[in-house]
């Protein structure tokens, strides 16, 4: 549907003039892994993402109305638009964030100011669901995209009220919660720059968690940088950054810290590293920070422990699985920044090589389930166009 905003958006380009071209996008050569790509593009684009309510084939057990899911769908097709101009997807890109707009829960912060948040998508709680920081950091990083793409002020507005909520917490509880909070922070001690969870159930979570430490403390805070160049964003995303950084085992890869253990998902080692490549590659494409030469071990980590197939994580339907994918992209940063190699390169090809074979796609439930068919889109368009899936 045209959404306010891409209302005001294609007039504001002129996209609705006879023979104008569409904005900020340039049609790559078609490659197999282009083509690939948009047969990916085409059945997220066939879900109904504008509604945040999608339609999934019968047999596949996702939340539909995930933000964390369908934020990923929503940045995987605005960056397939970049690198088509089909402008089928940035339509529903820009409608889904209208949605995630529309669906933002309002609340007075800790100090007295404006705030706002938002439920998951699950758990049996008001507002959508439980309010979780980790998940939410994903479909505001896709809000943050549609932000820098339109310069609408309702989502930087919606941006800011989020980053109040996490920055200074809630006055009183949000409906069906029992506690407030100052927000989840985390500023003194051995934990310093790590972010808690928001809300679990009725009560807040204030201990250390790894996701929402780089989903929020790193990507969401560094995007939020880039737009408002409000220097104490990028504060907390390097205090973030080296808060990860630190608690990273010696051969690199990264625990599942969670409400200050090590939790139960400790064995889910890739999908870890794959939201640490978000994390870390945003950072890596915006600052030049010298902690970031400390990877060289996590990338030999998924250098050695790539299986013959070209996968990490084993089963590419189990939890680590469906979120391995991203793994490549963090390669695919430092073999273009750091340090070139022919291990990365063949890390990248076997790969890419892997879903590029149809029966592959179809044992790895791709254009069925939407958490695998995001993190594989995201990380195809990167290798397509070179950080189409960011915004400069």
């Amino acid at each position: 549907r045209m959404t306010p905003t891409l209302l005001f958006f294609l007039a504001l380009c002129g996209l609705g003039a006879i023979g104008s071209a569409p904005p900020f996008c340039e049609k790559r050569t078609p490659t197999s892994e282009l083509t690939y790509l948009v047969s990916l593009a085409d059945w997220v684009s066939t879900l109904g993402l504008p509604s945040n309510n999608i339609t999934l084939p019968t047999g596949i057990h996702q939340p539909k109305d995930s933000i964390f899911i369908n934020g990923n769908l929503a940045r995987a097709l605005m960056a397939t638009y970049r690198l088509t101009c089909n402008t089928t997807y940035l339509y529903n890109a820009l409608g889904w964030c209208d949605e995630l707009v529309r669906l933002q829960n309002p609340i007075t912060s800790s100090r007295g100011k404006p705030a706002g948040f938002w439920g998951t998508g699950y758990g049996n709680h008001p507002d959508h669901g439980d309010i979780y920081l980790a998940d939410t950091g994903t479909a505001v990083t896709q809000l943050a995209m549609c932000a820098q793409f339109t310069h609408n002020e309702t989502y930087l507005n919606t941006l800011k009220l989020y980053s109040e909520f996490v920055m200074h917490g809630c006055a009183t509880p949000p409906p069906g919660r029992t506690q407030t909070s100052k927000g989840w922070l985390i500023r003194e001690g051995p934990d310093a720059g790590a972010l808690g969870n928001g809300y679990i159930g009725t009560k807040s979570e204030q201990y250390p968690y790894v996701v929402s430490t780089m989903t929020d403390g790193m990507e969401y805070f560094s995007e939020m940088f880039w737009i408002t160049w409000d220097e104490e964003y990028k504060q907390l995303a390097h205090n973030a950054t080296k808060w990860v950084l630190s608690i990273r085992y010696p051969n690199g890869s990264i625990p599942y810290i969670y409400n200050n253990h090590i939790g139960k998902y400790s064995e889910t080692v890739y999908s870890n590293l794959a939201y640490a490549a978000e994390s870390f590659v945003d950072i890596g494409l915006r600052f030049h920070w010298e902690e970031l030469a400390q990877l060289a071990n996590t990338i030999n980590f998924l250098q050695t422990t790539q299986a013959a197939n070209g996968l990490w994580g084993g089963d590419p339907t189990s939890f680590d699985g469906l979120r391995a994918p991203r793994c490549v992209t963090l390669v695919q940063w430092y073999n273009q920044y750091v340090q070139q190699s022919a291990a990365s390169d063949k890390v990248i090809r076997n790969w890419v090589n892997y879903y590029l074979d149809p029966a592959n796609s179809k044992k790895a439930h791709i254009k069925e389930d939407p958490v695998a068919t995001g993190f594989v889109a995201l990380a195809f368009a990167d290798l397509v166009g070179p950080w189409s899936t960011w915004w400069f």
